[in-house]
């Protein structure tokens, strides 16, 4: 296999792991919102982290597409 193989592969890998993060991430900032949490400092911090990780996935899209 060769290496870009392998860097297309863990771009992958890369891209699945944001994908489930952001599904739990947006499952708590869900739950947190419903409870009456909406202004707290958790649930900012929450968006502040789905926030990364989208700009972490955008960046991550952006490599796999130079591949």
């Amino acid at each position: 296999m060769s290496d870009t193989s392998l860097d297309l592969e863990s771009l992958s890998e890369r891209m699945a792991r944001i994908e489930a993060e952001r599904s739990k991430l947006t499952f708590e900032i869900e739950t947190q919102f419903w409870e009456g949490n909406g202004g707290s400092k958790e649930f900012d911090n929450l968006l502040r982290r789905l926030q990364a990780l989208d700009r972490y996935a955008k960046r991550t899209a952006s490599a796999l597409r130079k591949k």
